[in-house]
């Protein structure tokens, strides 16, 4: 379902790059952890969206999820005042 739902959301940008005249290309998706469980979270990351977010560092380490993350070849993001 996660995997289904991402490439929604990517035919869904690309999409509207396409009416508004934006290179998807440009947009950058970020999957975020925040309150789904681990097995969703690993799914996410089996996609090939490699970007990843949390509000704080400190909550993407903490998370039961951070082993697959760090495997993984996501990028992670937070925000800049942090």
């Amino acid at each position: 379902m996660v995997v289904k739902n991402i490439q929604n959301i990517k035919k869904n940008v690309e999409k509207t790059c396409s009416i508004i005249g934006r290179n998807a290309v440009d947009v950058k998706l970020i999957v975020v952890s925040k309150t789904f469980p681990a097995q969703k979270v690993t799914e996410a990351l089996e996609t090939d969206t490699i970007d990843f977010g949390e509000n704080y560092v400190q909550e993407l380490i903490t998370q039961p999820t951070a082993p697959a993350v760090n495997a993984s070849k996501a990028r992670l993001s937070t925000p800049v005042n942090t």
